[in-house]
């Protein structure tokens, strides 16, 4: 009762750039009818937010790598349209933000694919909006101990391996991140729990 709950399920790359047809004919699993599946064994007081329809019609743009297994930021963008529309609130329009690009990322596939000569020649750049409020964090361990905190600068991923790149969001991975928006004064707050 303190707090409204949003669940977002990010559908698979191929459900978004491949026809049902292409789907069908590789047997691949329907991505919508399993997240229909996991959002109708949901709460009544949890909102589903349909990533999908926003996704496919977009889905001629830079919405997922193709050396790496996450979506773009691009992706992650009409993602966040969706949750606004659901929430009632405002969206701001992607143009308003500051676009970086980081270009020779090979992600996870080209890592576990035991680096492809035609992936590395292929290479992904990563898209970055630069957050308008904000871009200092606390980081914590595990065990909840501050561990660093310091202002992100995304500039640095230009000087990162292929492979690290995307480290350039939120600089990677991490148990416990606080990030404080100064601009945010109505008391409201927001936590997000991914699975990645």
């Amino acid at each position: 009762g303190k707090a409204k709950v949003y669940d977002m399920i990010v559908p698979l790359h191929y459900q978004i750039a491949l026809s049902k047809e292409t789907v069908d004919k590789y047997g691949a699993s329907d991505c919508k009818e399993a997240i229909d599946y996991m959002y109708g064994n949901l709460s009544d007081s949890i909102v589903s937010v349909d990533t999908l329809p926003n996704l496919i019609s977009h889905n001629e743009e830079y919405l997922y790598f193709r050396t790496d297994h996450h979506w773009t930021a691009r992706g992650a963008y009409y993602a966040y349209l969706a949750f606004c529309e659901e929430k009632g609130i405002e969206p701001i329009k992607l143009e308003s933000y500051q676009r970086l690009e980081f270009k020779g990322f090979l992600g996870t596939f080209y890592a576990n694919a035991k680096q492809p000569v035609a992936m590395k020649q292929n290479p992904d750049y990563v898209e970055a909006f630069v957050p308008m409020g904000t871009n200092e964090e606390v980081v914590y361990d595990s065990n909840g101990n501050k561990i660093a905190e310091y202002a992100i600068v995304y500039t640095k991923a230009d000087k990162y391996d292929a492979g690290k790149k995307y480290t350039a969001f939120i600089g990677g991975d991490q148990p416990l991140i606080e990030i404080h928006n100064p601009n945010i004064t109505d008391g409201s707050s927001i936590v997000v729990v991914k699975e990645s």
